[in-house]
């Protein structure tokens, strides 16, 4: 899926970098975590590209957004109603 959106965003003629590494800074100290942008278009917009659950035909996934106040609101569980 990836390499796909990264094919289709350089065929528009735009700067796509795929697996930019990102640095985590955490109490002011930078961390290697191995964290990575799946996509990074123009240096301004991350696609982060999540069809994982439905390419291993999957009927449950969670999608778990960290930048929330409080972690239960950024719990969402996604039922893949169509498994291929």
């Amino acid at each position: 899926m990836k390499a796909c959106l990264f094919f289709e965003l350089a065929v528009l003629d735009l700067k796509v970098e795929r697996q930019k590494p990102l640095p985590l800074v955490y109490r002011n100290h930078q961390l290697d975590c191995g964290y990575r942008l799946d996509l990074l278009v123009d240096g301004s917009i991350v696609g982060e590209v999540k069809a994982i659950v439905r390419q291993l035909n999957l009927k449950l996934g969670l999608l778990i957004n960290f930048n929330v106040r409080w972690l239960p609101d950024g719990i969402k569980r996604i039922a893949n109603a169509f498994p291929q």
